[in-house]
């Protein structure tokens, strides 16, 4: 005969208290995921990737991103007159005749592209990666370069 115990205290809780705080920490980090959105990029972790910057010398603008674990043959680079875009592909195959057995470091796709203020030449541009580093040489357009004027006394 089945038998019920009329008092609450002994039915489990089936988890709903920790059930809402999981919904919590859901809702903080899907705010936290969009809020990064927003700024644009690819998040990893609480930063966009890859992380960049992009200087001025003169005759150049030189891009410079932080592409750890990628080589060359994973990176492509596109060049039009007034911005950049690097796209990278890690893939994570196994190789025949194996079995996986730990995978933390996943496949992925991201491209991240720049505007630049001013028109470069896409034909003379230089690209190398190295330690991790991928280095762009944009040389701007003539007609974008400095020019120094001579100033005459009258």
């Amino acid at each position: 005969m089945l038998r019920r115990n009329s008092e609450w205290n002994h039915w489990p809780a089936f988890g709903f208290r920790d059930l809402s705080r999981q919904f919590d920490d859901l809702r903080r980090e899907l705010d936290r995921a969009f809020s990064e959105a927003d700024r644009g990029g690819f998040a990893l972790g609480h930063e966009v990737w890859p992380s960049a910057s992009v200087s001025d010398e003169g005759h150049a603008w030189v891009l410079r991103a932080e592409l750890p674990g990628l080589s060359e043959k994973e990176v492509e680079l596109t060049v039009n007159a007034e911005s950049v875009t690097v796209r990278a592909e890690r893939r994570s195959d196994t190789p025949q005749g194996y079995a996986v057995h730990r995978r933390e470091r996943a496949g992925f796709r991201m491209a991240r592209s720049f505007s630049l203020p001013t028109k470069i030449d896409p034909d003379q541009v230089e690209a190398a990666l190295k330690n991790g580093v991928l280095t762009v040489k944009l040389p701007k357009a003539p007609d974008a370069q400095p020019r120094q004027i001579q100033v005459k006394s009258s």
